[in-house]
């Protein structure tokens, strides 16, 4: 979509109803928290999940550490529907997660991501 695969003005090509899906899936999301940062071990892991418990994200990383890894899933996105190139599936979810769940993280799980570089990549599932 858009005029190239590396085309990352998503607002001016992205259906209006898939928007409206993605911020509804978002905005019911819920953290669920498999490793809490401790004192001594800063590891965490983490899982974003719909209301329907399907996953969306994965993050794993140390907190305080320079990069963190940020997993989602596609075929919750429907990235078999929205044909995005794998460099645009990226960056969306990416800022998605920037944008609409950092700054959450932290509110309701105490995990802190800071100025964290989110490595994004896909989950290995069907689609």
């Amino acid at each position: 979509m858009g005029k190239d695969e590396e085309d990352y003005r998503f607002d001016e090509f992205l259906p209006e109803a898939y928007v409206k899906y993605v911020n509804n899936m978002l905005d019911e999301s819920v953290f669920k928290v498999f490793h809490q940062p401790k004192e001594i071990d800063r590891w965490f892991d983490v899982q974003v999940r719909t209301s329907k418990n399907d996953l969306l994200y994965g993050i794993q990383g140390v907190e305080g550490e320079q990069t963190v890894h940020l997993y989602y899933s596609r075929k919750n996105f429907l990235f078999h529907m929205i044909p995005l190139s794998i460099n645009q599936q990226i960056m969306f979810t990416k800022l998605l997660f920037d944008q609409r769940l950092r700054k959450r993280l932290y509110e309701e799980t105490g995990i802190n991501l800071g100025d964290s570089f989110l490595k994004t990549s896909p989950m290995f599932n069907k689609h």
